[in-house]
């Protein structure tokens, strides 16, 4: 995923609902590590979304136990 420099991010995590029960904004600029505790979440598939600028990346999730 791809974004201009100097540009932030945000991320979302929804139910299969499309409520969302993570919201990140602001996150910085370049390559990044992000450590979600997903362990207030029930198991099952979720789906995560990137958006920087105008892209916008959403990608399936799903959580185990």
């Amino acid at each position: 995923y791809n974004r201009e420099p100097g540009s932030s991010a945000s991320l979302r995590l929804m139910n299969t609902l499309g409520e969302v029960v993570l919201n990140m904004e602001n996150i910085p600029a370049g390559k990044n590590n992000l450590m979600i505790d997903v362990s207030k979440f029930g198991a099952g598939i979720y789906f995560y979304q990137l958006q920087s600028g105008d892209a916008m990346l959403t990608k399936k999730l799903m959580i185990a136990r």
